[in-house]
């Protein structure tokens, strides 16, 4: 008959073998309409627009959508910089006009290929967030989006103010802007709704973070040293 230390480090053995070893990834996003001029940032790998995502100067109806994409990314215990994840921003004007961005190489928001007039809003979303893993791995997935934190305004004049609206507990009516600072969120959101109310302005960056989980399928050597422990709890009997 067995011992129990031999059946208990057996146990552990196949524990050892068959435990996922999750990997976790925490990026922070800095997103705007533009790529370049320092504006549109990422915390882990490159970031860039995903093919077939639209133009970058987002001129078109007023519900539109911008997707980024984070390449050379190490999600896995497979293979080096070879993953990437797509993020779908949502954009709305939910009043008098088409969201358009300001310049390519800067990256503002604007309504009607203007500022946000204290009549105008802009509605932004996270729609969707998806994990490409490369080749050779036998991983799944996940991907969690932590919502917006922080958003940047350009164009601010004296005694100009703002709103917020359509968040959990971020919603401000006439608040004091600051040129290019991010404007904190009190946690995060995962939309809100900024609207001019004295003065004209832009919206320039938002700032927003994903948490990514990718988990190995137990592999072969696991699965052998399943068959090895029904073998030792066999003879034990």
């Amino acid at each position: 008959m067995k011992s129990k230390h031999t059946l208990h480090s057996a146990l552990a053995f196949t524990l050892s073998l068959t435990a996922a070893e999750a990997v976790v990834t925490n990026i922070d996003l800095q997103m705007a309409s533009g790529e370049f001029g320092n504006r549109t940032l990422t915390s882990e790998g490159t970031i860039g627009f995903a093919p077939g995502s639209g133009n970058v100067s987002n001129s078109g109806g007023a519900d539109q959508s911008i997707t980024y994409r984070i390449s050379g990314l190490s999600l896995d215990n497979f293979g080096t910089g070879d993953d990437s994840v797509d993020i779908t921003l949502g954009l709305f004007a939910t009043s008098n006009g088409a969201v358009t961005g300001m310049g390519t190489a800067f990256g503002h928001w604007g309504v009607n290929g203007s500022l946000v007039s204290p009549t105008q809003t802009i509605t932004f979303t996270i729609d969707e967030a998806t994990v490409n893993l490369g080749a050779g791995g036998t991983e799944t997935a996940t991907v969690a989006i932590n919502g917006f934190s922080a958003f940047n305004l350009l164009n601010v004049a004296a005694n100009e103010r703002y709103s917020i609206t359509g968040t959990v507990a971020n919603n401000v009516t006439g608040a004091d802007p600051v040129q290019d600072v991010p404007n904190q969120f009190t946690g995060t959101e995962q939309a809100f709704t900024y609207g001019g109310n004295v003065g004209d302005m832009r919206v320039g960056e938002l700032q927003s973070s994903i948490t990514i989980t990718s988990v190995p399928e137990p592999s072969s050597a696991a699965l052998f040293g399943l068959g090895g422990l029904a073998l030792i709890l066999r003879r034990c009997k």
